[in-house]
């Protein structure tokens, strides 16, 4: 079954729809309007939304109007589109400060670094993006989203996208994952740039 629906404007209060010339004191909010035409937009058996009862000419000077109409072609395109689920994946990686320390302790020692040599060493080495990129993050991480991918994303037939914070984890990620992952097709990796 398909239907062909016309979403009347004047439906709407006269406050809201001034360019309608059957609206009247009473109707619809124009959220409801607009939640109303995203639904249809989303109705597999919507085939074709006609914005009705609009007289442009008759409109107030900011439009108010038009712009609703306009709003409600939008919400109709809106519901087209497949929704975004968005899950944060928290890989369970933990850094033990207490035995850094005591192994920086140990290098130090063992080098014969001066306290400023070591200072500098620990700096260098407790960086974000060093942490961020240690390979046995980086390799934690892929299995984790590889075993994601194949026990939530794949089997309800949805997409996959990976967000890295830039392009050089997401090339160690890619590389990784493409290792982790190889025996699946259904597992591909693209890089878009933004």
């Amino acid at each position: 079954m398909h239907v062909d629906l016309d979403l009347d404007v004047d439906v709407c209060d006269r406050s809201v729809a001034p360019a309608c010339p059957a609206s009247v004191p009473g109707g619809i909010a124009a959220y409801e309007l607009r939640a109303a035409a995203r639904v249809a937009g989303a109705h597999p058996a919507v085939r074709s939304v006609d914005i009705t009862e609009i007289d442009a000419t008759a409109d107030v000077p900011n439009h108010r109007t038009v712009r609703l109409a306009a709003l409600c072609v939008l919400e109709v395109a809106a519901g087209l589109t497949v929704p975004v689920q968005l899950e944060a994946r928290l890989v369970d990686f933990h850094l033990d400060s207490a035995a850094l320390d005591d192994a920086m302790d140990e290098l130090a020692a063992e080098e014969g670094l001066t306290d400023e040599q070591q200072a500098l060493l620990t700096k260098k080495a407790g960086r974000w993006r060093t942490v961020m990129l240690a390979p046995v993050r980086i390799k934690a991480v892929c299995a984790d989203i590889v075993y994601h991918y194949h026990s939530r994303v794949a089997p309800s037939g949805q997409k996959a996208q990976v967000v890295a914070a830039d392009r050089e984890r997401l090339s160690w990620r890619t590389r990784r994952r493409s290792r982790a992952a190889s025996s699946s097709a259904a597992c591909r990796t693209r890089w878009v740039s933004t």
